[in-house]
C-alpha cells in the first residue's frame, strides 16, 4: 500500500521510499532520470513505459536489451515488461486497430509500410503490431524517428 513515505519506481513498478536516489529492486538512479520524459507530451502512462523501455533496451530497440536487464530476477523482469505494453485495454487496441494505431499516434511511415507488408503476408505482420508499438513510439517520441 502506498502512503506518503513510498513511491513506485517508474523503472521496475516495486514500492520503495520516496526519500531514496536508487531503487533496491532494479538498482535504477532515479534522481538523473526523474524529469528525463517531461518535455515529450504524452500521458503519464506512456511515460512510466517510456522509462521502462529506456531502462533495458538500447535506442529503443525490441531486439537489443542492456547487460543489466539479464541480472534482473526473472519475476521482476516479466514485471517491468508488463509495464510496457501497459493495461489490457492498449495491448486489445492494438491488437484490433493494428496499424491504424500507429497511425493515430502519428507514425505514418511504419502504417504504410508494416501495413503493405500485412496485406502481402496475409494478415500475419498484422498481429505483431502490439508486440512493436511500445517500443515504435518510444523511437518516434524520445528520439524522434521512425526508424
Amino acid at each position: 500500500m502506498i502512503n506518503d513515505d513510498t513511491k513506485v519506481c517508474p523503472f521496475c513498478g516495486e514500492e520503495i521510499q520516496s526519500v531514496v536516489v536508487k531503487c533496491s529492486y532494479c538498482g535504477e538512479f532515479l534522481e538523473h532520470n526523474a524529469d528525463k520524459f517531461a518535455n515529450i507530451d504524452v500521458n503519464e502512462k506512456w511515460k512510466q513505459r517510456f522509462n521502462a523501455v529506456d531502462f533495458f533496451v538500447e535506442d529503443g530497440k525490441w531486439w537489443k536489451y542492456k547487460p543489466d536487464f539479464w541480472k534482473i530476477p526473472f519475476g521482476k523482469r516479466l514485471k517491468m515488461t508488463c509495464k510496457i505494453y501497459g493495461d489490457l485495454g492498449s495491448f486489445l487496441a492494438t491488437i484490433f486497430f493494428g496499424g491504424f494505431y500507429y497511425l493515430f499516434k502519428g507514425m505514418w511511415l511504419k502504417f504504410i509500410i508494416y501495413g503493405t507488408l500485412s496485406v502481402i503476408t496475409g494478415g500475419l505482420l498484422w498481429v505483431w503490431f502490439p508486440c512493436f508499438a511500445p517500443y515504435d513510439y518510444y523511437r518516434y517520441k524520445v528520439l524522434g524517428k521512425q526508424w
